[in-house]
């Protein structure tokens, strides 16, 4: 996940340069093999909390066959999601990655907002916390 996510978020800030990200959300969806990465940006004009309405909803193309380098662990995600069923575990675990410093530091490449955050969400769980601030258990 680190190398990929890497990757796509360097290209965004050499897209985006000089646009201010409020909000950077990470979809992960093992039950249908797919990793989303959204991009919410200040001047956008939308609802936060309606991701799949940002203008930059899978700004990945992850499903439309982009994303490439994230395909491999999507898959791998999707083999853990058949044996446990733990969408809490996978997207703790997944939700670390952010934490890494290579990760940091492309994301200090961005403009950010003020009251910018990550943030990765259970998609099935309209009151989900963020589970990149809960760590692992």
């Amino acid at each position: 996940m680190e190398k990929s996510l890497l990757e796509l978020l360097q290209r965004a800030a050499l897209e985006f340069q000089g646009r201010e990200l409020l909000i950077l959300d990470i979809g992960i969806f093992p039950w249908h093999s797919s990793i989303e990465l959204s991009l919410l940006f200040s001047d956008d004009q939308c609802a936060r909390d309606d991701i799949a309405a940002w203008p930059h909803y899978d700004y990945s193309k992850f499903s439309e066959g982009g994303w490439c380098s994230a395909q491999p662990v999507a898959k791998q995600l999707a083999c853990e999601w058949e044996k446990t069923s733990d969408i809490v575990g996978i997207l703790k675990r997944e939700a670390q990655v952010v934490n890494l410093p290579c990760i940091q530091e492309v994301l200090s490449s961005f403009k950010l907002a003020a009251e910018f955050r990550v943030q990765v969400l259970n998609s099935d769980d309209s009151h989900s916390p963020n589970y990149l601030y809960l760590g692992t258990e």
